[in-house]
């Protein structure tokens, strides 16, 4: 990964196909990696709260070769600006979207119909996303072999339902596989952090979690015992 500095710099010097700069990109940075990095396929901006879908159709407009883009709590973007992603970069195959929490049931039929690569998805703590977008995976997400959709607002029976359904298709990873949470770690989630740094940031949240809650345990099981 290359953690540029100064986009038109870098540009220069060498063409850039990876870029990451978690929570420091803004509508101009994006707009300046369209104009000078064609070449893109890789790109995390993810905890960039100030991007836009302004910024984000201008970075697919000239940066139409991305296969992987984490867009992972940049809150400000929309259903438009997934929907410009998903009509511009087909050739997507992994997409984060944890934490976008307006997008809607439209942006991800849009997805899974333009991005025929797509084989790993993030929709979790996607609060507006209803039922119907669990219709729409299982109509469209064939390519699917990893979804993660934890924190999302979906009744536990509806999740069970998809799973049974989607079962030998797409591992579909949420917190109702382990009553403690821990199996989070066990999943494509934490080898994902421990094999792949572009996704460290959006996931270490997960880490805390199961720290405290190892903490609780051992605290309460040592008060037992004194």
């Amino acid at each position: 990964i290359i953690l540029t500095s100064e986009l038109p710099v870098a540009a220069r010097t060498a063409p850039l196909t990876r870029a990451a700069r978690a929570g420091q990109y803004r509508d101009l940075q994006l707009l300046q990696l369209a104009k000078n990095c064609p070449q893109l396929t890789s790109l995390d901006i993810g905890w960039c709260e100030r991007v836009s879908d302004q910024g984000i159709a201008g970075l697919v407009e000239g940066c139409t070769k991305l296969t992987e883009l984490n867009l992972s709590y940049c809150e400000a973007v929309t259903s438009k600006g997934v929907v410009e992603i998903a009509r511009r970069c087909p050739a997507i195959h992994s997409l984060d979207l944890t934490g976008l929490a307006r997008i809607e049931d439209d942006s991800v039929e849009e997805v899974l119909k333009s991005m025929l690569n797509l084989s790993w998805l993030s929709l979790s703590l996607c609060e507006l996303l209803s039922k119907q977008t669990l219709h729409i995976i299982m109509d469209w997400g064939e390519g699917l072999t990893t979804l993660e959709i934890l924190g999302c607002s979906f009744a536990k029976k509806d999740v069970s339902r998809f799973k049974q359904r989607l079962l030998g298709r797409t591992d579909v990873v949420d917190e109702s596989d382990d009553a403690d949470g821990l199996v989070w770690l066990d999943s494509g989630v934490g080898a994902r952090l421990k094999n792949d740094t572009q996704h460290a940031n959006v996931y270490i949240y997960i880490y805390a979690y199961t720290y405290i809650y190892v903490c609780m345990h051992v605290h309460m099981h040592t008060h037992t015992h004194t």
